[in-house]
């Protein structure tokens, strides 16, 4: 269990989680500001500009994984690296043991997620994918008139 809690890999995702949260704020609020709350843009090119923000900010994420990830192999501390003198680094220091409990927690509700999902999608797959309707767009117009009694002219 202690090998867990001292894992690289968990401690730089921890710390990566954490600098999401304001990474995504940043991203969003350029989102805001471009799009003027939502006013500016049609609806297609909003939805395109928020589809780049969502890029951009996973890009970030992993961006800030693999650079965490490097420092904690190389031995450096990475709750140095993400909080400046004062304030700031005593709460890192408080929170860099529970980071491999967060990522942890972080990495099963994920697979659980992805295990709801993949079970979703068997499920709603088609069960009798030989099926072909006999009955063409024309014969259902013929029944259709004729049940109607439409008089034609």
């Amino acid at each position: 269990m202690n090998a867990i809690l001292q894992s690289a890999f968990l401690k730089a995702l921890g710390w990566s989680l954490i600098n999401s949260l304001w990474q995504m704020g940043i991203v969003w609020l350029l989102y805001q500001i471009l799009t003027r709350n939502g006013t500016k843009f049609s609806a297609e090119k909003r939805h395109n500009l928020a589809l780049l923000s969502q890029f951009t900010g996973s890009l970030w994420f992993i961006v800030t994984f693999i650079i965490n990830l490097t420092m904690a192999t190389e031995g450096a501390s990475v709750a140095g690296s993400n909080a400046a003198s004062g304030i700031g680094s005593a709460i890192s220091l408080a929170v860099e043991p529970l980071l491999p409990w967060l990522s942890l927690i972080y990495l099963v509700v994920t697979a659980l997620l992805l295990f709801r999902l993949s079970k979703g999608a068997y499920q709603s797959r088609p069960r009798n994918q030989g099926f072909h309707a006999t009955i063409g767009c024309s014969d259902g117009y013929q029944k259709t008139d004729q049940g109607l009694d439409l008089e034609p002219g």
